[in-house]
């Protein structure tokens, strides 16, 4: 009977090396039938699902490349038919969905299973960190971190969930320490310069996502963090450069749109700003930073009273955010009261008054603007960089609440 058994494991390993997973899992399974004690053909029914998933998921990813999340869904269904609860599976399958919602229950799912090896581990603290529970994907990172200490991605992991959480010094050691294991990980790299961008360093920045882009040009993000830096630097043209080849990318975002659309109102050009804006967003998209450079683009046009409502719609939304304590929105906040300001007193010098028709009080704005970029820059040093390179700032330094930054 062992015999038998054995031969049938035999042909299971050479139907695994041609490629046939299911016919090696049908006859490992024989195998078992025969001599349930022979542990090769245990190990190799392991070893013959493990390629059969595989097998399939990419032929799920292919499928969903082309064109067909529909049969990229079916082929992850019949996965989840001989393991149902196959966190691989899963995860790839939220990807395939056509509803937020469905994409979300398979994360839940994901999230939920007990998890102990580290491929495991690593999708539940992907899965915790696409349901926006941060917290929660950190305790995952920091355990993979503590498992398996030399594997970059781990570090590389943990930094994005800080670098979401506003934790930026902590995100900058954990990739500093992911770059030192691993010198050629684009990935690594780009989050570094992600990371340098959000603490206002963003020469380091471009220099980092460049790297990343020579190490592999397809690098997600790349093109993202160069095109935001030059932004931040004033240096336009390149900006807009980088922008263009950002928005032939897939990985574009409303983000990127809509940074895209102040460099073209920097460049005289806020006519093209509104078109894009308009055109190249969801409404579902338009959030605080759609209504501001909206409204940047038409206090340019000198469209006062439509900038206002813009305005007054990213105001609410910044308040909305202070009073959720959302990471960051302290500076956010002050950010859009500084450039309402910046608004009334470009409406005063265009010989219009200073006011905006009393939607604005200007002095009560700028107090409170700077009270909570104070507290911003207690609270995220890191502010105190982006404050400074905001030229809706310019006029704030020698306010009493910010004159002890002035030198810093």
């Amino acid at each position: 009977m062992s015999e038998v058994a054995r031969q049938l494991v035999s042909a299971a390993i050479a139907a695994m090396a041609g490629g046939d997973y299911r016919r090696a899992i049908y006859l490992c399974e024989q195998a078992i039938e025969r001599d349930s004690t022979l542990l090769d053909a245990q190990q190799e029914l392991a070893d013959a699902r493990e390629g059969f998933i595989t097998n399939q998921i990419l032929k799920a990813y292919d499928a969903s490349e082309a064109g067909d999340n529909e049969e990229a869904r079916r082929v992850c269904d019949e996965l989840l038919e001989l393991s149902p609860d196959d966190s691989s599976v899963i995860y790839t399958r939220s990807f395939f969905h056509d509803s937020e919602e469905e994409a979300r229950r398979d994360l839940m799912l994901v999230a939920a299973l007990d998890a102990e090896d580290p491929d495991s581990l690593q999708r539940k603290a992907n899965a915790l960190q696409m349901l926006e529970r941060l917290d929660e994907s950190e305790q995952v990172w920091s355990t993979l971190v503590k498992l398996a200490p030399d594997d970059a991605e781990n570090w590389v992991g943990r930094a994005e969930v800080r670098m979401s959480l506003f934790r930026h010094t902590e995100a900058l050691h954990d990739v500093n320490e992911a770059v030192r294991l691993d010198p050629q990980s684009a990935e690594a790299l780009v989050v570094r310069g992600s990371v340098m961008r959000e603490l206002g360093r963003f020469e380091e920045a471009i220099v980092d996502a460049k790297r990343a882009k020579h190490l592999d040009s397809e690098v997600p993000l790349a093109d993202g963090v160069i095109a935001d830096a030059l932004f931040r630097l004033d240096r336009y043209p390149e900006a807009e450069r980088a922008f263009v080849e950002l928005t032939e990318k897939p990985e574009v975002s409303a983000n990127d749109w809509t940074s895209y659309a102040c460099v073209l109102t920097e460049l005289g050009r806020p006519t093209e700003a509104m078109k894009l804006l308009l055109e190249q967003v969801a409404r579902d998209e338009r959030e605080t930073g759609w209504h501001s450079a909206m409204a940047h683009a038409l206090c340019a046009a000198e469209r006062w009273d439509e900038a206002i409502q813009h305005s007054d719609e990213a105001l609410s939304l910044d308040r909305l955010a202070v009073s959720k304590q959302e990471y960051g929105s302290l500076y956010e906040l002050a950010w859009c009261l500084a450039h309402r300001v910046c608004i009334a007193e470009k409406h005063a010098n265009a010989g219009c008054g200073l006011g905006i028709d009393v939607n604005i009080d200007v002095k009560a704005e700028r107090d409170e603007a700077a009270g909570l970029l104070r507290q911003a820059i207690e609270s995220d040093a890191s502010s105190l960089l982006f404050a400074k390179s905001a030229r809706e700032f310019d006029s704030f330094w020698s306010h009493p609440d910010l004159r002890a930054f002035t030198e810093k």
